[in-house]
Order: structure tokens, then sequence, then C-alpha cells
């Protein structure tokens, strides 16, 4: 089963934030695990009525992930706005090892965007705010590869290109 994370794209004025990570000493994109249990098998399951989980709640638990990953970053007890342009899915079919843990997993990503009028700053962590094209130079540093990957794939190239 895939490791699911769902990601948010906070851009104000053409830049992207991103958040000083300390468990993967890089600065990130605001992101967040979905816990497995969310999508356990449920056939076994005898009671036909708790079996049946609907796709708008598979869409609440990702939407959910993604505003934890928000408050999490603003240090706010909410997020601020509706995520828009989403979600984009991006899976990842092979094999890749975890930055944080070091356990080899297959990952799924589902994008989010958030836009904010004005960039702020983080009160609860390191931050910065850089357009696409100063995230890929290789000058900012230490930038997690994820984001890099992200950035990198077809599905999410169209988003940042329309910034």
């Amino acid at each position: 089963m895939p490791s699911r994370v769902a990601v948010v794209l906070i851009r104000s004025q053409g830049k992207l934030l991103l958040t000083y990570s300390f468990k993967w000493r890089a600065f990130t994109c605001p992101m967040t695990k979905l816990p497995a249990w969310d999508f356990v098998d449920t056939s076994q399951i005898i009671d036909r009525d708790r079996r049946a989980i609907s796709a708008a709640q598979f869409d609440e638990q990702w939407l959910d992930a993604a505003a934890h990953a928000v408050v999490e970053c603003l240090g706010q007890p909410n997020c601020p706005a509706v995520m828009v342009d989403g979600p984009v899915e991006v899976e990842y079919g092979e094999v890749e090892r975890s930055r944080r843990d070091g356990a080899d997993r297959v990952y799924h990503y589902k994008l989010f965007t958030l836009e904010v009028p004005q960039p702020f700053q983080s009160l609860q962590q390191p931050f910065v705010w850089l357009t696409p094209a100063q995230i890929r130079d290789g000058k900012h540093r230490p930038m997690s590869p994820t984001v890099l990957e992200i950035l990198g794939r077809a599905e999410v190239a169209s988003i940042v290109r329309s910034w």
C-alpha cells in the first residue's frame, strides 16, 4: 500500500512558501502523511453499513490532512482559506527511500494549492518564499529532494507555469 501524503503549495505573488522541516533537515512544502488506517481494507467487515466508505469521505480525509499541514505551518488554529486548483494526484510507482526514517515506500501525493494575498511570516518555524525557478536553481539549501521531484512532475508543471 502506498504512503499517502497531502502536499500544499502555498503561493503568493508568484512565490511558494517553503518551511524548514527539522525531521528532514531541509526546506519543504507543507505536507503531511495520512494515517494508514484511513485506508484499511474494509471488505472483511461483516456489517455492510460500516464497510461502505464513500468517495466523499476519502476526499474529506485528504482535505483534512492538507489543512492540518497548513495549520501546522502557520501556527494558527484553522486553515485561512479554501484550497484551490486541486487536488492534483501524483503517483510514484517506483520504490523510494524515506528521508525521514530510511524505510522503502511507494508514495502517492495529492497536491492542493492555497493562494494568500501577501507573503506572511510563519511564527512556527523557519521559512522562505521562493519562485519555482529559485527552488530549482540549487542556490537555496538545504532543499528537500521531494519538493524538486514534485515540481518536476508533468502534472504539477502545468500548475506552476500558470503562476
